[in-house]
């Protein structure tokens, strides 16, 4: 499925281009922003941009190090990443938005949650984690030990920095708390895969630690339900959001 947005380009974030793409009219509505995560791009939301542009206009965005945005110079971090985002936003002029992130970028769009940001209207969140400790032993093993090679190599290789990097964030983010989930003031929906990555404990303990959050177990899924399960997952975010505008009237 080849997607061709309405509008493309990038923006200046602290020492990196933010790269974006605009489905629809942005004044057509409450855009909804969609963050991808570790080690892809925008075009993971190849079936979620095809099936939300209906009823709203759509934004991807590309993290930074990630798809054509660049790295820059400082190590890629969340806060800084959620940074970024608040950077497209301004930049597009979006006074109000719902944002959706996967993995890394539900890890991300929590740190952003977490600040007072106004035009934040809700919040999706897709298997995201505290911690590195909210993923299952295996994976923390595999990538610790993989952040280590790669962090090794990159002393002599300069060209494997982008990748050392994405794999520090995975095994040494994010640092967040139950505390600072109980800042998120806005409708958030937490979803996740019944055979997620993601501990099922601590997917909970993020869907109770946001007041008034609802939580979406998808059943036979694991950590890329909004992939092999996209009918029932793009209807459960389609209701939220749909409830989300209705409370605003």
């Amino acid at each position: 499925m080849t997607l061709i947005p309405d509008r493309s380009g990038s923006v200046a974030s602290n020492d990196a281009r933010i790269a974006y793409h605009v489905y629809g009219d942005l004044s057509a509505g409450v855009p909804l922003v969609l963050l991808h995560g570790n080690s892809e791009s925008s075009k993971r939301f190849d079936e979620q941009v095809a099936f939300f542009r209906v009823n709203r206009p759509v934004v991807t965005i590309d993290s930074r190090g990630h798809g054509d945005s660049t790295l820059g110079d400082v190590p890629l971090s969340f806060p800084t990443m959620a940074d970024d985002v608040a950077a497209v936003v301004e930049h597009l002029g979006m006074e109000r938005f719902d944002l959706f992130g996967f993995s890394d970028g539900g890890n991300i769009a929590l740190t952003l949650a977490c600040r007072p940001f106004a035009p934040l209207r809700s919040l999706v969140v897709v298997s995201a984690n505290l911690s590195p400790e909210g993923e299952k032993v295996w994976v923390r093993r595999v990538t610790s030990a993989a952040a280590w090679v790669l962090r090794m190599k990159a002393n002599v290789l300069p060209v494997l920095r982008n990748l050392s990097q994405r794999l520090d964030l995975m095994a040494c983010e994010p640092n967040l708390t139950p505390e600072d989930l109980a800042r998120i003031a806005v409708p958030t929906l937490v979803v996740a895969g019944k055979n997620d990555i993601i501990l099922p404990e601590h997917t909970e303990l993020i869907h109770e630690s946001i007041a008034g959050s609802q939580l979406v177990i998808i059943e036979d899924a694991g950590h890329t339900a909004l992939t092999t399960h996209a009918a029932v997952f793009n209807a459960a975010v389609e209701a939220f959001l749909k409830s989300v505008a209705e409370r605003e009237g």
